[in-house]
């Protein structure tokens, strides 16, 4: 009984040290493993990029909001201060998405390097689609009304034809040009409906006055809206009222250049894909609308 005893008192102690080796042994080994490098770079760097895009991502997506509600509170004094950060936010967000797809665009994973997130030009504010008459916002465009308080939001993943030209005209007055922004606000007035046609043509004269555009363009453009926007406006009202969306979601929000828009949005109504976050439009701001004049004052004040 006693030998008995006396060889468990010897054996228990071996077996506990020769634990605690194997498990210093595998600790050893994990962190030689974690200094090394990656097995994979290619994914290494991937979750990298993904993880600072969804950080910038959320961050954009707060400070968007919170203007929403500066804005419609009349704080100009908050919105002055806001616009200049999202900005920021914004191209740096668009800056992660050209990093993200650079990396998936690098054949050799392990000549990747690490790459740089903070340097380089950020992804275009739009891309055309592969039929040539569609563009799909890649960022936030914003336009303030002067001092006001008040703003229109139209979000990425919207997707537009700039401005309407027919193509006998497109010498005259491109697609894309000084009025683009004004265009796009346009489309997108035209397709939430939040205000009537009428306002919707005259806050994109406005616009068109507050950025620059010469008048004889302002006029044209504001003149043929008037004239034949009858068309878009209903057939933007039906498609809506059909199920189709034109602001487009994660991760289709990515505007590929092989692809047309109108097989791109059958695919989305067919998917059930749930369209982006649409900014509505303010009572006040569609009232600015009213006629084709500046509003110079700040209701905020």
């Amino acid at each position: 009984m006693l030998n008995a005893g006396h060889g468990q008192g010897q054996g228990v102690p071996f077996i506990a040290r020769a634990l605690r080796y194997l498990a210093f042994v595998a600790w050893l080994v994990s962190g030689c493993r974690s200094a090394g490098p990656s097995l994979d770079p290619r994914l290494e760097e991937q979750r990298r990029i993904v993880q600072a895009l969804n950080r910038a991502h959320a961050d954009l997506e707060a400070g968007v909001a919170e203007l929403e509600r500066k804005s419609a509170s009349l704080d100009a004094r908050a919105v002055s201060e806001l616009l200049p950060e999202i900005a920021r936010r914004d191209t740096a967000y668009r800056r992660l998405v050209r990093a993200r797809r650079m990396l998936e665009d690098t054949p050799d994973s392990a000549s990747i390097g690490r790459l740089d997130m903070t340097l380089g030009d950020p992804l275009p504010q739009v891309e055309q689609f592969g039929d040539g008459r569609n563009w799909m916002l890649q960022g936030y465009l914003i336009h303030r009304f002067g001092n006001t308080p008040h703003v229109i939001i139209v979000p990425p993943g919207f997707v537009t034809d700039l401005a309407s030209v027919p193509d006998i005209a497109e010498s005259l007055l491109p697609r894309a040009g000084e009025y683009s922004n004004a265009a796009i606000i346009h489309d997108y007035l035209y397709w939430t409906q939040s205000c009537t046609r009428e306002q919707a043509d005259n806050l994109m004269s406005i616009i068109m006055k507050e950025t620059g555009v010469v008048l004889w363009k302002d006029l044209l453009i504001h003149g043929a809206v008037r004239l034949g926007g009858t068309d878009a406006w209903n057939a933007n009202r039906h498609r809506r009222e059909s199920g189709f969306s034109r602001t487009v979601s994660p991760p289709w929000d990515h505007s590929p250049s092989t692809v047309d828009w109108k097989t791109l949005q059958a695919t989305l109504k067919q998917n059930g894909s749930a369209p982006g976050h649409e900014p509505g439009i303010t009572p006040q701001v569609c009232a600015l609308g009213n006629s084709t004049a500046i509003n110079r004052r700040n209701p905020g004040n």
